[in-house]
């Protein structure tokens, strides 16, 4: 049955306002010194022992309560708002989320009596991030809501992408893939604007690569992923970098390349160790651990998905001990122990059905579908495989779909009914053949990865490759002339530029010409073109032709860089063959 390979949980708690160079020790001058009003000594309290909240919020606590003591004593309201959201802070950080709530909703009271709105959006958008960890979805995203409209009326916007992203998050984990994308996409949008390079920049590109994986589009999850590898690259990783590596390394999986698969996912590991985030680590040990099994590895792989398990729990993360779950009733099942996997994949459906993670509740009872179907139980297997083809379909989920109708059409064939086991088995064939076709761009889109991060594939780009051939033409002092053909051959499709440009490359007879060349072209073309300069006319029997026109493509191009002009085009192309095929 299909495993969930990972759970991305971007989780942006930080929405205290920080400079980002503080003196604490002229901060602790002015508290102390008391010829200083006392609004400006609560603020500077305030803002010195921010530094503890994450670091020792036990320290923080004595200073927070200092800071409400002294705001309560001499009335002022807002440095009382701001003692209460740091209790809450601090109650958030150590768990005690009913605490924490009764804190938020007090500072909300506060501000509003001073109209500080973005006390009030921030304490909204913590309030949202207790409620989703309290399995409250429908109460988080109102608070989000609200914390959301706030930062738009006030033109706050590193709250408000904090808020989309962690809105996007409730959605990307109850299986709501179509919902959560265009979250994300307003988050990449605004974030590239006005906070490029920021976490919730490059998180959101993250989480988009996640959901469009979930909904087998792996080609527009490594688009964004590469996305977010160069923003590391110019402006650090930081947590991100923890989920990048792990994609990175499910992106080589599917690729068959288990060993970078491997190095990717223990890099996200060793990062996300030496941050203490147990949550982090708990996702690639799964990921290792499924490598072992597909190779035969089991007690490895057990070992590795029981240290998963142990990292999921220690964190408290609900969504990540289901996945544990269902790696390990998996692995049970492997083994032929029914009774175990059973038990395990039973836990798994119970908890998710409490959270409203829907795809874990899909494999869950794909899982169980397997074990009554094994047992001789067909119609608990076929009810089984029936309600995880419903939320498959509910979510548009591939692998769901593919393990559904798999069990549903060897059921309906053993029960006798051809007719929906041949229904059934139709509907396997069309969503396989959805992820082979997607499957079949594997080298291509390998490449492209390649180059983005192992900067080895540079030479396969078409960038490149027109840059190199108007080196060439520079050096032959024909400027003038090539400017002429761009010109003229703009409208007509970059393809035709290309084979222009390659071709004067070809005849300098240059190693990387005939590489290119190799690559996009069939190898007796390729020869013909290299001999002779031109290509004969080839007989063929029997062809189909495509005609398309670009609307509007020289307007659309003038306004595109050179890159996104050959990723919307290679897109573009891709299908055309897909549809031909």
């Amino acid at each position: 049955m299909g495993i969930l390979r990972t759970i991305l949980y971007l989780l942006l708690l930080g929405v205290i306002p920080l400079s980002a160079q503080v003196n604490y020790d002229s901060l602790w001058a002015v508290w102390q010194d008391e010829s200083q009003a006392d609004t400006s000594r609560a603020k500077a309290l305030s803002l010195f022992y921010n530094k503890h909240l994450y670091t020792n919020s036990d320290s923080a606590l004595v200073y927070a309560q200092l800071h409400w003591d002294f705001a309560s004593e001499n009335d002022i309201v807002r440095e009382m708002g701001q003692a209460k959201n740091s209790f809450g802070q601090i109650d958030l950080i150590q768990g005690n989320l009913d605490a924490a709530i009764k804190n938020f909703q007090e500072a909300i009271g506060y501000y509003e009596k001073v109209e500080y709105q973005k006390g009030i959006a921030g304490c909204y958008i913590n309030l949202g991030i207790i409620y989703k960890d309290q399995g409250d979805t429908e109460k988080a995203i109102e608070s989000y809501d609200k914390g959301i409209e706030i930062c738009n009326d006030i033109g706050e916007v590193e709250y408000k992408l904090n808020a989309l992203n962690n809105k996007a998050v409730i959605y990307l984990n109850s299986g709501s893939y179509d919902e959560a994308i265009p979250v994300f996409a307003e988050v990449a949008k605004e974030a590239g604007q006005s906070l490029r390079g920021s976490d919730a920049h490059k998180g959101s590109l993250v989480n988009m690569a996640y959901a469009y994986a979930k909904k087998g589009d792996h080609s527009s999850a490594i688009n964004y992923l590469n996305e977010c590898l160069k923003l590391m690259d110019e402006y650090g990783g930081g947590q991100v970098a923890i989920y990048a590596y792990n994609f990175l390394g499910n992106s080589y999986e599917a690729l068959g390349e288990y060993d970078n698969a491997i190095k990717y996912f223990e890099m996200s590991y060793t990062l996300s160790d030496s941050l203490g985030d147990f949550a982090a680590m708990s996702s690639p040990l799964s990921n290792i651990a499924t490598i072992h099994k597909e190779n035969g590895e089991i007690e490895k792989a057990r070992e590795l998905y029981n240290e998963a398990k142990e990292m999921a729990e220690r964190s408290e993360n609900v969504t990540l001990i289901m996945q544990s779950l269902l790696n390990i009733a998996s692995l049970d099942y492997s083994e032929g122990n029914l009774d175990k996997s059973e038990e395990g994949f039973m836990k798994a459906l119970e908890g998710s059905r409490r959270v409203e993670e829907f795809d874990k509740q899909a494999f869950s009872l794909i899982g169980l579908g397997d074990i009554s179907s094994d047992r001789g139980n067909l119609n608990r297997a076929r009810s089984l495989y029936q309600e995880a083809l419903d939320i498959g379909y509910s979510i548009g989920d591939p692998s769901i779909i593919i393990g559904s109708t798999e069990g549903l059409s060897k059921v309906y064939k053993r029960l006798g009914n051809s007719d929906k086991a041949l229904k059934m088995f139709e509907e396997l064939i069309v969503y396989r053949d959805s992820v082979n076709s997607d499957e079949n761009k594997r080298a291509a889109i390998h490449q492209e990865f390649r180059y983005a991060y192992e900067k080895k594939a540079l030479a396969d780009s078409l960038d490149f490759a027109q840059k190199e051939a108007i080196k060439d033409l520079e050096l032959e002092k024909r400027n003038a002339e090539l400017s002429q053909q761009r010109i003229a051959l703009l409208g007509t499709g970059i393809g035709l530029i290309l084979l222009i440009l390659l071709a004067s490359s070809i005849r300098k007879g240059k190693k990387r010409s005939d590489e290119l060349l190799h690559n996009i072209l069939p190898e007796e073309v390729a020869a013909e073109l290299k001999e002779n300069g031109v290509v004969g006319s080839k007989k063929i029997e029997q062809v189909t032709v495509l005609f398309t026109d670009f609307k509007d493509f020289t307007l659309v191009a003038e306004k595109l860089s050179a890159d996104e002009l050959v990723k919307d085009l290679n897109e573009c192309f891709s299908e055309f063959d897909r549809i031909m095929d």
